[in-house]
């Protein structure tokens, strides 16, 4: 039987502004919107068109070198583009680590994605939901503050119920070739240190 491939546009081990703990964080490749998201951060992610195929196994070993994640996040691109080998991705991972969450960011309401593909949202712990609005200010772990959090089980509850009130978290990191942001910056706190750098 031929393995089902996730087409991704990233992947990183030990991400920790993307959700709770150190995380295997997968962007997945193609965005279906009609409509983009003005002011997206992953542009390069839109295209419907292969980038890099990868075995969901390859990417759980990629996570095992990496050290114990304590859980996994899916964002894109458009991840419910993708669901069945989503959702083979998040079986391999909950059979290496059941004690992990599963956080999906899409671009769709709940109630879509759950038409859509309802065996993914079953199989996610926390969903954030909605497009991405530039208009809007930032909040914990999302772009904008339209883009709800959905807390699905006694973990997601656990580990997300004051996710509003955590600091805005990134990194910069090395991947592909080029020097990315990932997570949400605190805007207000980069302005005020290259203000503060400004006048010296």
């Amino acid at each position: 039987m031929m393995a089902i491939l996730l087409n991704t546009y990233r992947v990183a081990t030990n991400v920790t502004g993307l959700g709770w703990g150190r995380r295997l964080t997968v962007w997945t490749q193609g965005c279906d919107r009609a409509v983009k998201c003005q002011g997206c951060c992953s542009p390069d992610s839109w295209s419907i068109g292969t980038r890099r195929d990868l075995d969901p196994e390859t990417v759980v070993a990629w996570a095992a070198q990496a050290g114990t994640p304590d859980g996994l996040t899916l964002s894109g691109g458009e991840p419910v583009l993708q669901a069945a080998a989503v959702q083979v991705l998040i079986a391999r991972f909950r059979d290496a680590w059941p004690a992990a969450d599963v956080l999906l960011y899409t671009s769709l309401s709940l109630p879509a994605m759950r038409r859509r593909a309802p065996a993914l949202a079953e199989a996610c712990d926390a969903v954030f939901t909605g497009p991405y609005c530039r208009v809007l200010p930032a909040k914990p772990l999302r772009g904008r503050s339209n883009q709800p959090l959905h807390l699905l089980t006694a973990l997601a509850r656990a580990r997300y119920y004051a996710v509003d009130s955590w600091p805005m978290r990134s990194q910069m990191r090395l991947l592909d070739g080029s020097m990315i942001t990932i997570g949400i910056p605190d805007m207000a706190a980069i302005g005020a240190a290259t203000r503060h750098f400004a006048q010296e």
